[in-house]
C-alpha cells in the first residue's frame, strides 16, 4: 500500500545517506544523523556521539568472523 511504499522510501533513502556519509568522514556522518535522526533540532553533540559510537562498532564488527556473526556470537566494543 501507499504508506508502506513511503516508509520504504524513507528507510532506504536514509540508509543510502548513511552509507555515503560513513565512506567520507565521521563528521559528515554526524551531519546526516543530525538531519535524519534529530530533524536538525537540538544539541549536535548527540549526533556526533552517535556517529562515533556507530563507526567504532562497525570497525569492531568488521573484525568479527562471518561464521561468528551467523551464529550470533557478536561481541561489541567493551567501551560501550
Amino acid at each position: 500500500n501507499k504508506w508502506l511504499r513511503q516508509l520504504e522510501d524513507i528507510f532506504f533513502g536514509a540508509a543510502k545517506a548513511y552509507d555515503l556519509a560513513i565512506d567520507k568522514q565521521a563528521e559528515d556522518f554526524a551531519d546526516v544523523l543530525y538531519r535524519n535522526m534529530y530533524a536538525d533540532k537540538g544539541d549536535k553533540n548527540y549526533s556526533q556521539a552517535l556517529a562515533r559510537y556507530t563507526v567504532r562498532e562497525l570497525v569492531s564488527l568488521s573484525m568479527t568472523d562471518t561464521e561468528a556473526v551467523l551464529r550470533g556470537a557478536v561481541k561489541f566494543n567493551a567501551d560501550t
